[in-house]
């Protein structure tokens, strides 16, 4: 049992499954970014990062974002094709990404890319 696997200790289920599912997936296919957004995911939620929509227009590429904390509706959201994945995220903000392009969650981003690659984290 790892130090990290030790900490969590969480009511909800499915966000602890995740959480050992980012650690596996992790080490299978030797990407950090995996492991970095377990232990995120794995703090107090007060700890966790909360992103807003105008946030988002500053990151430039076409990598997907990954937000391991809440996406929130505040601004406005100009990037055209952009793709976030996030643990959490507000009806508007939902709405306004899907709009511009595509909003998951980061079970369904880990399913359809195990290695990780092309993923930025936003905090």
């Amino acid at each position: 049992m790892t130090q990290l696997s030790k900490r969590i200790q969480r009511k909800n289920q499915a966000l602890q499954r995740l959480i050992f599912d980012l650690i596996e997936a992790g080490r299978e296919n030797d990407a950090p970014i995996w492991r970095t957004t377990a232990e995120t995911l794995s703090a107090p939620t007060r700890q966790q990062p909360t992103v807003n929509l105008h946030d988002l227009n500053e990151v430039e590429g076409d990598d997907i974002l990954l937000i391991p904390g809440k996406v929130l509706g505040s601004g406005i959201l100009t990037q055209e094709d952009i793709t976030v994945a996030a643990h959490k995220y507000s009806s508007s903000a939902r709405e306004a990404i899907e709009e511009q392009g595509t909003a998951m969650t980061i079970r369904e981003l880990l399913d359809n890319n195990r290695t990780g690659e092309n993923v930025r984290i936003i905090t």
